[in-house]
């Protein structure tokens, strides 16, 4: 196995506006260990897929080449599943792709690891969430997600949560929409939190 890391995620696994602009944490941290990488981020895109073949995470996971036998797979809890009103659904037993509700952002997380599981069983995953200004509109519905359905997901299907959202943000860590990160943001927070738990992996 390789030292290899994926990264599937959006705008803050892209970066995006600002001093980031197309860069993020992931680029900081091959610099820092030499690691491989491969960041497959769109922005504004959901876990769920609403079509076969959306930008979602769902589709765009088949993007990327697991026969590699990667490391790690990094995911983004989007915010975007909560800022477009999506369902989130609930924790269940699902293992196989075929069986996941990809319509909810539960099951789009089950998809996700089932399906890298049957690819590459060895490879780990990591899901991070996102801080959050208190004053984003859907903030408290993230919250209880975070500390609900995702500690659910994790305890049962048996991957690691970074979460950067139940940590204080310091001044100019996030731009003004309370969204994303600025340089400061990654460097302070996302690159040691990440870097930490791959490490730890």
């Amino acid at each position: 196995m390789e030292n290899t890391v994926f990264y599937l995620g959006s705008s803050v696994t892209r970066g995006e506006g600002g001093d980031t602009d197309g860069v993020s944490f992931a680029e900081t941290i091959a610099q820092k260990t030499g690691w491989a990488y491969c960041k497959e981020a769109v922005s504004g895109t959901t876990l769920v897929q609403r079509d076969t073949g959306d930008k979602s995470y769902v589709s765009r996971l088949a993007l990327l080449d697991f026969s590699v036998k990667p490391r790690v797979l990094v995911v983004q809890l989007s915010t975007n599943d909560f800022a477009q009103g999506v369902p989130v659904g609930r924790c269940s037993d699902c293992t196989r792709e075929e069986d996941c509700d990809v319509s909810q952002t539960a099951g789009a997380i089950e998809y996700i690891i089932a399906y890298v599981r049957k690819r590459s069983p060895e490879t780990k995953i990591v899901v991070f969430t996102c801080p959050l200004a208190p004053a984003v509109p859907f903030y408290a519905q993230y919250a209880a997600f975070v500390r609900g359905t995702l500690q659910e997901l994790a305890a049962r299907h048996g991957f690691l949560v970074a979460d950067l959202f139940s940590m204080p943000v310091t001044k100019g860590c996030l731009q003004p929409d309370g969204l994303h990160p600025t340089r400061l943001g990654y460097e302070k927070l996302f690159v040691p939190t990440l870097l930490n738990a791959l490490k730890n992996l």
